[in-house]
């Protein structure tokens, strides 16, 4: 089950369960015992157990059908907010067991969840019941559950459809390996609801989760020592059917230093390997095989360190396409400031001897930063800078369909004490303090500027747009990729304005690069 809160879309089914479930099948409802352990097979989400009133059979006359009584609260995996801001009821998951419910049993005309929950109004226990009946699941599609390759990709096509979109002709060939006429037919009997709201799905959420589930969850491979076997089922299946998303996730992580070794970086590995249709090496490490893949490339990530020669003034002269580009109050502690100010040279400096000082990245990683200097306290030969310092870990790829990329694959905001002495006219580190963000930051800012406490709650309570990571970036593919017309991808939301996020694309010419 998904952990709450995780942001992991709800309807993972291994393979073993929806082979445990193929073979549950039932010719009719009246069976007590085959309906319990279909119903004991069903994942639920978060939040909602079983209940102690058990299940009831309508067997005399028809409609024949089950119900099944459930526990339930409120999740994320149960209710979700719509652009109201109203609290709505999240039944994609009764759906889906209702379909497969169907599927399953013969002679089944009717399905319900009942649970009961508190009205918000009246504070009265309300009972609500979700009924399905066979309608929604024409006999067509039925028949495309008799075989258990023809089940598992029934089970997999609804999942899709309620939690990822899977609702067009084309989207629905490619999944089923169907010719276009069939698609069609089959799509205009699949589902009953066109209109349904549905949220999309992120990508990024997707990969993991799948390899979670792959890793994790895979019981029958979990008593194995060798990789390969953990490819042997329906999540590994729809990884590499992801395609271009998969390979480009996969690729980021290697290029960050991440699950090089690992039995996760091995199912990456293969997944890569599958997708760029190489055939697979089950003897090189991952990090082995990334390294011949990308040795090939030309271009390799520049670290971001201050270069008088490379940040130079002409790089100031860029406009957004289509906006007013309004500097932040504090450009001058963008890299271009540190040509001009010793000391935010020295803040520079120390950042990127901490973050970029080794190639762990093997020339495809880099930390951007943005120090929001709140105050520089200056005595003698003795420097003390309070920043909060803004780290945003990108990756440069390459895919065989896209070229170059340059993505941003982490990121996170600390609170820093940078105390300097100067030595021969330089200032050099002598004490790297933080404070990280999350619960008790409080605390430990207090901690951090025990000798300047109003400097604390003014970090803590500054705001930041956004401004000085964009044109931190900015400046950095300018300066080195400025002719290559290399795609940057940022996080949606890193910038707090969408006209920040649309100008970073808009300027860097967000465009495919082709491998000549």
């Amino acid at each position: 089950l998904n952990e709450a809160g995780a942001g992991i879309v709800y309807g993972s089914y291994t393979e073993a369960k929806v082979r445990e479930l193929y073979n549950a099948k039932l010719d009719y409802v009246g069976n007590a015992s085959g309906v319990g352990k279909i119903f004991g097979l069903f994942p639920l989400p978060y939040g909602v157990t079983r209940s102690e009133e058990g299940m009831e059979l309508f067997t005399e006359s028809r409609p024949y059908g089950a119900r099944r009584y459930l526990d339930w609260t409120e999740t994320p995996e149960t209710v979700w907010t719509n652009e109201a801001g109203e609290t709505v009821l999240d039944d994609r998951w009764c759906r889906v067991h209702a379909m497969i419910f169907f599927a399953l049993v013969e002679n089944a005309d009717y399905f319900d969840y009942t649970w009961h929950e508190t009205d918000p109004q009246t504070g009265q226990a309300v009972e609500v019941v979700q009924a399905y009946t066979r309608d929604m699941l024409p006999s067509r599609y039925i028949n495309y559950t008799s075989s258990k390759e023809g089940f598992q990709r029934f089970v997999r096509a609804i999942n899709r459809y309620f939690y990822e979109g899977i609702e067009t002709p084309e989207k629905l060939a490619a999944l089923l390996g169907l010719d276009e006429a069939a698609a069609r037919e089959r799509m205009d009997y699949m589902l009953y609801d066109r209109t349904m709201e549905k949220r999309p799905t992120d990508q990024i959420e997707r990969v993991e989760r799948l390899l979670s589930a792959i890793t994790e969850e895979n019981t029958e491979a979990m008593l194995s020592s060798n990789p390969l076997d953990y490819t042997d089922c329906l999540e590994y299946k729809e990884l590499v059917w992801m395609g271009e998303p998969a390979l480009k996730y996969c690729l980021s992580a290697f290029a960050a230093g991440e699950d090089l070794g690992t039995l996760k970086g091995h199912i990456m590995k293969f997944a890569c390997q599958d997708i760029l249709g190489q055939e697979r090496n089950a003897e090189q490490t991952p990090g082995e095989w990334y390294f011949l893949y990308s040795a090939v490339d030309s271009t390799l990530c520049a670290p971001f360190v201050y270069d008088a020669s490379v940040y130079t003034d002409e790089l100031a002269q860029y406009t957004f396409d289509n906006h007013t580009y309004e500097p932040p109050a504090n450009e001058k502690w963008s890299i271009l400031g540190a040509g001009e100010d010793e000391r935010v040279r020295a803040v520079y400096d120390a950042v990127s001897e901490r973050y970029n000082g080794n190639t762990g990245g093997a020339g495809h990683s880099t930390v951007i930063f943005a120090p929001t200097i709140f105050k520089m306290k200056e005595e003698g030969n003795r420097l003390t800078v309070y920043t909060r310092l803004d780290l945003d870990k990108y990756v440069l790829i390459r895919t065989d369909k896209s070229g170059y990329e340059f993505r941003l694959w982490d990121g996170r905001i600390d609170f820093i004490r940078l105390d300097f002495e100067k030595r021969n006219g330089k200032w050099t580190l002598e004490e790297w303090a933080q404070a990280e963000t999350g619960p008790g930051v409080e605390e430990r800012l207090t901690k951090l500027c025990a000798e300047d406490p109003e400097v604390g709650t003014q970090m803590l309570e500054g705001s930041e747009d956004g401004k000085l990571n964009l044109q931190n970036v900015v400046y950095y593919m300018k300066a080195h990729y400025g002719e290559m017309n290399i795609p940057v991808v940022p996080t949606d939301g890193r910038f707090e304005t969408d006209v920040v996020a649309e100008a970073l694309e808009q300027n860097l010419k967000v465009v495919p690069f082709p491998l000549m």
